[in-house]
């Protein structure tokens, strides 16, 4: 994977982020590359891009993007931060993608189609559709598809 042609890493460890009052003035909703999260990314890691998405953030360091895994914490804040409210101040912290999501690469999880049934059913089990949270930022998927279409 390349973002603006520069490859992507995963981070080898964690690192704690400081999200900070001056951040949150500074932020955009909506923008994975200017919101409250970003800045501080920028801030603190001395780094000339970040970009916070809902599962994945990514930050430019040197000629890599290093990738780390969207916490929880932060995916909630940055849903309401998106929508028009704020982004509480305080200390996150961002893991490396686990083992198993870096395998995984987008793939669906759960078991394959028929894995478990007896080879003469024909029944099929309807997938239930992915949940988006509307009102908020997309996925980088969703970001390099309308920037290649262009």
């Amino acid at each position: 994977m390349k973002i603006d042609g520069l490859p992507v890493v995963d981070a080898k460890s964690p690192i704690f982020l400081t999200i900070n009052a001056a951040d949150i003035r500074k932020g955009e909703g909506g923008n994975p590359d200017s919101c409250a999260a970003a800045i501080a990314c920028m801030r603190q890691l001395d780094c000339r891009a970040a970009k916070v998405h809902m599962g994945r953030i990514y930050v430019l360091n040197g000629k890599k993007w290093y990738r780390y895994a969207t916490p929880g914490s932060i995916r909630s804040e940055v849903i309401a931060f998106d929508r028009r409210s704020s982004f509480k101040p305080c200390i996150y912290k961002l893991n490396p993608v686990s083992g198993r999501d870096r395998t995984m690469r987008g793939k669906q999880t759960g078991t394959k189609t028929g894995q478990n049934r007896p080879k003469n059913s024909s029944v099929k089990r309807k997938r239930a559709a992915p949940h988006f949270v509307e009102g908020v930022r997309g996925r980088m998927h969703d970001f390099e598809q309308s920037r290649n279409k262009s």
